[in-house]
């Protein structure tokens, strides 16, 4: 479905957005040159529950600090991707 040449950005934004979208599919966006580069999808992957932590903490970087903020405070994400943007926002503030 991600390789599909038909595939909209409102539906990958979709899939990105939904908590029961497939693993496998949830990589493949990530993974993709052409949706990598959007910043909402960057944002959306790391707030999803099924994103892979590596795939997450790797596109954390990309994030402003109130977004770093945010995911701090979510509980419905990964520890380790919530305790990353806590160490990340604090090395911002120094």
């Amino acid at each position: 479905v991600a390789n599909s040449p038909r595939i909209s950005e409102r539906d990958v934004l979709e899939y990105v957005a939904s908590a029961l979208t497939n693993e496998d599919l949830l990589r493949a966006i990530g993974d993709s040159r052409e949706w990598s580069q959007n910043r909402r999808v960057k944002c959306l992957l790391v707030t999803n529950p099924r994103t892979p932590v590596p795939m997450a903490l790797r596109f954390l970087g990309h994030l402003s600090v109130p977004e770093l903020n945010q995911l701090a405070r979510n509980k419905n994400i990964s520890a380790a991707v919530s305790r990353e943007a806590k160490r990340r926002m604090v090395a911002v503030r120094k």
